[in-house]
């Protein structure tokens, strides 16, 4: 199955994605992911022709978790992850023929935490506007902090996708263990997206991601290529809260 659904998964990021800069990966003994991995030796002596190399583990714990990621080494000046590790827990996954789809779709999910979407990625991004910024609201008579992606692209990719001029920002789950309330989309707005903490129905690349991407200054993404997400499409600013002047309103600023 793992032979089966490496090739998938590098053929969907092909389709979409592309980089500028070196085409090879220097030799390599060590990463900033040792403590969870050892560099096989057949990297120790050459350079690898290669935009970025995710090694992929198949573990055994008894862990809450079915997988987790991690960017490990990085370009000099771009700063650009280059290599990255997804391990694979396999008391939580049964990596059967049955289940293939669904484990093409975890490692989809988790190479993008490798690539872009990831608390320790968000201060490297090459580019000169802010990245991310917290906000405290109040909710049901409770205070709780929330993060929020601010990227030009992926704003102006969420004012067209549900018709709301008046957002601003691109809220991150803040739900769960640090790891997953700062590595996804929240999830209410977004649904059925690949990037949101929980897989549910039909996983897609949406462009939102693609939009992510395209705004940290490392990727050269194919829009054409982004698949339709029909959660929330055109639905207005209403659909991400009850009315814009409520607190617990995350985007709106006005009426819509």
């Amino acid at each position: 199955i793992i032979d089966i659904a490496l090739p998938a998964v590098a053929k969907t990021f092909r389709s979409f994605i592309s980089v500028s800069g070196p085409d090879s990966i220097p030799a390599f003994k060590s990463t900033n992911c040792d403590k969870y991995f050892t560099v096989p030796e057949a990297y120790y002596f050459k350079d690898t022709v290669a935009d970025m190399l995710v090694f992929v583990n198949v573990i055994d714990e008894d862990s809450n978790y079915l997988a987790y990621a991690a960017p490990c080494k990085f370009q000099p000046g771009t700063r650009r992850p280059v290599i990255g590790l997804v391990n694979i827990n396999k008391r939580k996954l049964e990596l059967s023929k049955d289940e293939l789809q669904r484990f093409i779709n975890i490692l989809t999910h988790e190479s993008l935490h490798t690539i872009v979407i990831s608390p320790a990625l968000y201060p490297l991004y090459n580019t000169n506007v802010p990245v991310i910024d917290k906000v405290t609201q109040e909710v049901d008579g409770s205070t709780t902090t929330v993060q929020r992606l601010l990227t030009p692209k992926l704003v102006q990719t969420a004012r067209e996708h549900y018709g709301c001029d008046s957002i601003d920002a691109v809220y991150l789950e803040n739900e769960g263990p640090a790891p997953s309330a700062g590595s996804h989309f929240e999830k209410k707005h977004l649904g059925n997206e690949m990037m949101v903490s929980k897989l549910t129905g039909k996983p897609v690349i949406s462009k939102f991601t693609l939009a992510l991407m395209e705004d940290s200054g490392w990727y050269k993404v194919d829009e054409g290529k982004a698949q339709f997400l029909a959660y929330g499409a055109n639905q207005g600013c209403k659909f991400l809260g009850v009315g814009c002047d409520v607190d617990a309103v995350e985007y709106c600023k006005a009426e819509n």
